[in-house]
């Protein structure tokens, strides 16, 4: 199934927002690829998701490239913005961290990765002219 929601953010609170809706519909073992230029808010959304799983912590992996963070279910942040290693490479750091139940948020996907997972989502992010963000959300459900 796929589906495909968009939104208006005008501050940090409707980002919130927008993130706790959206967390209401992803299923377990699944990717969120999150797409947007620099300064988007790519990492502010992650980190919004984050807590809806009980992850208070989350910052950026920009320098390690895959994190790990336990909450109600196991998620791994991979910041790929700076990445220089082969698809290998990043989908054996990955399958190490994957435990069930799992989340995986790449930001910058420079690939699609084929990881079997029950579902995908593009997460594009584009900042307008007033400082706002358009979150264009498709869902690739099975």
């Amino acid at each position: 199934m796929r589906s495909f929601s968009e939104y208006l953010s005008k501050t940090e609170n409707d980002t919130v927002k927008i993130a706790n809706t959206f967390s209401k519909s992803i299923k377990t073992n699944s990717i969120i690829y999150l797409v947007g230029n620099v300064g988007s808010g790519k990492t502010y959304f992650a980190k919004s998701l984050a807590e809806n799983f009980g992850i208070k912590n989350m910052c950026s992996s920009t320098y390690s490239y895959v994190t790990s963070y336990f909450g109600t279910l196991n998620l791994v942040h991979c910041d790929l913005y700076r990445c220089n290693n082969t698809p290998q490479v990043i989908y054996d750091e990955i399958i190490e961290h994957l435990k069930n139940p799992w989340l995986l948020i790449i930001e910058w996907p420079l690939y699609q990765i084929s990881i079997p997972s029950n579902s995908y989502y593009v997460v594009e992010i584009t900042r307008t002219l007033l400082n706002e963000r358009i979150y264009k959300i498709k869902s690739f459900v099975d």
